[in-house]
């Protein structure tokens, strides 16, 4: 039963995001006695996924303004995805 609970513990830290050494540092606190350094560990995880989310929202406005360039274009010879991936700056979305 134990084995299970360690188990679950391990599976939910990586669920949100904890990279192996991260769950080894939690398991280190699994004593519930340590919750200042659990909480600076969770702090720390969640600064990573808002910069993350932060990077995905500008991925995402860049290839929807791509797509709507690509959609308008009039020169099947001058792509504008194809472009921008080549690093033509012309072709490059200002970011968001």
């Amino acid at each position: 039963e134990s084995a299970l609970a360690r188990l679950h513990f391990i599976r939910s830290a990586q669920w949100l995001g904890f990279s192996l050494d991260e769950v080894m540092e939690l398991l280190r606190l699994e004593d519930g006695t340590h919750c200042d350094e659990a909480r600076a560990l969770a702090e720390h995880k969640l600064g990573d996924v808002r910069r993350k989310i932060a990077s995905l929202r500008r991925m995402e406005a860049t290839l929807d303004q791509l797509v709507v360039r690509c959609r308008c274009s009039d020169d099947p010879q001058q792509c504008p995805m194809i472009r921008s991936l080549h690093g033509n700056p012309a072709a490059l979305v200002t970011e968001v």
